[in-house]
């Protein structure tokens, strides 16, 4: 079962395979009363979903039409599909504020050029205007007299000699920001860095399977990223995340 990512409150389809009961190798063709229940981030258990739209693809392979207040909510989402003649099928989502459909996710509207949105200008014309962008920023540099920050690279020696010199980088504050962004813990002690390299692994990487035992490997294939097992309903236990 891999992870997959749905748009937040974006009604779209998603399809899923529905193996024969007495043989899970062939696909159960001619299902009509395929039932739907989910489990969103924070519920406890199962709701069935009322009168699904689902359409038949064809070799065991059907497909859900996805409305909106399936994705309402932010986080895990969690989909069975059940029907008479058929093994019941899990599929792990993560709704998600980005565009997983689009061709760089919408990362492409990220701009790094931090003097396009923080000149020197702006910052010392600050007894005039009010920055509220820059969060405690402009409070954290106007206290500079009373204490010591060190998390801004050369940004506060720069503004403080500003009356001696003319302020045209930011000195180390993209790259401490950068650092600080990939070095931030997501969950279960796992930075943004190990995030993407485990989704990496999970989306692009090699998988190899033996009996009920899978492992995801990474983009170079030199390491097991993601190692687990998985029972005769789809049910997955990982054993293994790395993402060093």
């Amino acid at each position: 079962m891999v992870e997959m990512f749905l748009r937040y409150n974006t009604a779209t389809e998603i399809d899923f395979f529905m193996p024969d009961d007495s043989n899970p190798w062939s696909g159960k063709t001619g299902l009509t009363g395929i039932t739907v229940a989910y489990k969103k981030q924070g519920q406890s258990a199962f709701t069935t979903l009322s009168s699904p739209t689902i359409t038949e693809v064809g070799n065991g392979w059907y497909k859900l039409s996805v409305p909106t207040t399936l994705v309402d909510t932010y986080g895990f989402l969690v989909i069975r599909f059940s029907a008479t003649g058929a093994k019941t099928q899990h599929q792990l989502y993560q709704v998600v504020a980005f565009n997983p459909y689009d061709a760089n996710m919408g990362l492409a509207n990220l701009d790094a050029t931090v003097s396009s949105r923080a000149t020197a200008a702006a910052v010392w014309s600050h007894s005039s205007r009010t920055l509220t962008s820059f969060g405690t920023l402009i409070a954290d540099i106007w206290s500079h007299s009373t204490r010591t920050l060190t998390s801004f690279g050369t940004l506060v020696s720069d503004i403080w000699g500003h009356s001696t010199r003319t302020l045209t980088s930011f000195g180390a504050l993209v790259n401490d920001v950068a650092a600080a962004v990939w070095l931030y813990v997501i969950e279960g002690g796992q930075t943004a860095l190990s995030w993407m390299r485990l989704v990496g692994a999970a989306l692009f990487g090699k998988l190899t399977r033996s009996g009920s035992s899978y492992a995801f490997r990474d983009w170079n294939d030199t390491k097991n990223r993601i190692v687990g097992t998985v029972d005769d309903a789809g049910n997955r236990t990982i054993a293994t995340r790395d993402g060093s």
